[in-house]
C-alpha cells in the first residue's frame, strides 16, 4: 500500500489527478489526502473545471485565445521599447563633441584623442530592451506549449475513459446474456457452515458458458484459493480458481460438457489450483 502523502506531495500532483494521468494506487493515495484537506480539495475542483473547459473548447475560442496571446505579446514589446526598461524614459542621446587638438610639430606624434563614454548608457538600455523582448516571447511560447500539453493530456484521458466504458459495457452485456438467456439453467450451491455461504450457477447451454455468483464465502489463509469443479459421472473438471472480496465473488468459464452434469462444487485448495480436488467442499449443488 502506498504510504500517506504530505500536503506538499499531494498538492504537487493535483494537476495529474485532474487530467487522470495517474495509476489507481497513486490516485487513491492523493485522494485520501484530499478528503481531509480543504485547501487541496478546492485546488483540485478548480483544476478539474479547467480541464473540462479545455476539453469542450470550440475551435473558435481556441483561435481567439491564440490571437489574444499575440496581442498581449505585441503590447508588452511595444511598452518595453517605449520605456527602455524599469519604467523610465529612454535616455536621450547627446551629440558627441571631440575638442580640436592642435597639430603637433613635425616629427612629434600627436597625442591620442580621449574616447567618450557617453555611449555606454545607450547601449545598456538597448540591450535591456532586446533582452526583455526575448523574455516576453519565450514566456508566451512556454504558455502556448503548456496549453497544448494540457489539451493533449485531456484528450488522452478522454480516450482512456471511453475505452474503459466500452469495455465495461461489453462485459455487462456478456454477463447479462449468460444469466438471462432462454437456454440458461440456474442451480443453487449451498453449505452447512455457520456463516452459510451460498452461490448461484447460471449455465448457458447454447453458449457453453458458466457464470457463478457467490456470497458469504469465508476468507482463506495464505497460499490458499477456491476452485470450481464441474462433476460428471466420468470426471471432475476444473472450471478455474478464484478469490473472494468481502465474502463475494463471481466466476465465469466456458466449457462444453460431453457427458451429463452430475454436480457442481467449490473446494478449498492450494494457491494455483490442483488437477483433481483434494480439499474440503465449501459449497455444492446436485443436478436433478
Amino acid at each position: 500500500m502506498k504510504p500517506s502523502l504530505s500536503h506538499e506531495e499531494a498538492f504537487a500532483e493535483l494537476d495529474a489527478v485532474a487530467f487522470d494521468l495517474l495509476d489507481t494506487v497513486e490516485r487513491d493515495a492523493i485522494m485520501a489526502h484530499v478528503a481531509t484537506c480543504t485547501v487541496c480539495r478546492a485546488e483540485l475542483d478548480a483544476l478539474q473545471e479547467t480541464a473540462a473547459d479545455i476539453a469542450f473548447a470550440t475551435p473558435s475560442t481556441q483561435h481567439a485565445a491564440v490571437a489574444s496571446r499575440e496581442r498581449v505579446r505585441e503590447r508588452l514589446l511595444a511598452r518595453a521599447g517605449a520605456n527602455g526598461g524599469n519604467g523610465h524614459r529612454k535616455p536621450k542621446a547627446t551629440p558627441l563633441v571631440f575638442p580640436r587638438v592642435p597639430t603637433a610639430p613635425s616629427g612629434v606624434p600627436a597625442a591620442p584623442e580621449p574616447r567618450s563614454k557617453e555611449w555606454l548608457p545607450i547601449a545598456a538600455a538597448a540591450l535591456f530592451v532586446v533582452s526583455l523582448g526575448l523574455l516576453a516571447v519565450s514566456y508566451m511560447n512556454q504558455r502556448g506549449a503548456n496549453a497544448i500539453r494540457s489539451q493533449l493530456a485531456t484528450a488522452a484521458a478522454t480516450r482512456r475513459r471511453a475505452d474503459s466504458l466500452e469495455t465495461q459495457l461489453a462485459a455487462r452485456d456478456s454477463l447479462l446474456a449468460g444469466i438471462v438467456g432462454r437456454e440458461v439453467t440456474m442451480m443453487t450451491l449451498t453449505s452447512q457452515a455457520a456463516k452459510d455461504p451460498y452461490a448461484r450457477m447460471f449455465w448457458d447451454r447454447a453458449r457453453r458458458s458458466w457464470t457463478m455468483i457467490a456470497h458469504n464465502m469465508p476468507p482463506l489463509g495464505a497460499n490458499r484459493t477456491y476452485q470450481l469443479w464441474l462433476i460428471t459421472p466420468k470426471a471432475k473438471i476444473s472450471a478455474g480458481t478464484f478469490t473472494v472480496r468481502n465474502g463475494d465473488a463471481m466466476v465465469r468459464a466456458t466449457y462444453d460438457l460431453t457427458d451429463p452434469l452430475s454436480a457442481i462444487a467449490v473446494t478449498e485448495e492450494p494457491a494455483g489450483g490442483v488437477p483433481q480436488p483434494t480439499g474440503s467442499v465449501v459449497i455444492a449443488a446436485q443436478t436433478r
